[in-house]
């Protein structure tokens, strides 16, 4: 799963600015510092904060990033 997340941060990075402007109930910043702290920090990783991100942020997310997908399609 935190490979995922790595995944995950490193194509929110590559978002436009309009993109996230889209989406601003998605903390974008907060989502690419987890990747990097994954990434480049592992020692410091809680993985009770990770279960908990897993738990409570992901499915905003995940619909977030399908209501983005289909706006992009439809432009």
């Amino acid at each position: 799963m935190l490979y995922n997340l790595v995944v995950i941060g490193e194509a929110a990075a590559q978002l436009s600015e309009g993109t996230r402007a889209n989406a601003d109930e998605i903390p974008w910043t907060r989502v690419v510092g987890l990747r990097n702290l994954i990434a480049h920090e592992y020692f410091r990783v809680d993985l009770e904060v990770i279960q908990s991100i897993l738990a409570e942020q992901l499915d905003q997310l995940e619909e977030t990033a399908k209501r983005l997908l289909e706006a992009d399609r439809l432009d």
